[in-house]
């Protein structure tokens, strides 16, 4: 008998597009799937980026910065502990995974945690081209 395939469909929401230049994840979703089919599992967050969000996420996201004034830190057990918990060795399927991988890491590495590395994601965008 094989072995089940536990994934996870995955999305960030972020205060701008450049991890690069500052800018940080706000909300974290995911949804639990095995062998492809939603388990009811998800897990979902809001994040205080500690910084503004820009104009364009808001009118894009409706996410503002007084939504995320209260909101924990990525680094507050209630996120990264609780997600990493969540993810297990789980594989993270994306649209445009890149973006989102590329900020995960980031908020990972300022945490002194490991990247989730590029052959544990699947990019839905890439299938599709």
């Amino acid at each position: 008998m094989s072995e089940d395939i536990r994934e996870l469909a995955f999305d960030t929401e972020t205060t701008g597009l450049h991890h690069l230049e500052g800018d940080r994840v706000i909300e974290i979703g995911a949804v639990e799937m095995i062998n492809h089919i939603p388990t009811g599992r998800t897990f979902r967050t809001l994040i205080n980026p500690k910084r503004s969000v820009s104009e364009d996420t808001v009118r894009i996201t409706g996410i503002t910065d007084d939504d995320l004034r209260d909101a924990p830190f990525f680094e507050h057990p209630s996120v990264v502990d609780a997600f990493l918990e969540f993810l297990g060795d789980a594989t993270l399927v994306a649209h445009n995974a890149g973006f989102d991988r590329n900020f995960l890491n980031m908020e990972l590495e300022k945490c002194g945690r490991p990247p989730i590395p590029e052959p544990r994601w699947i990019d839905t965008a890439q299938m599709a081209r």
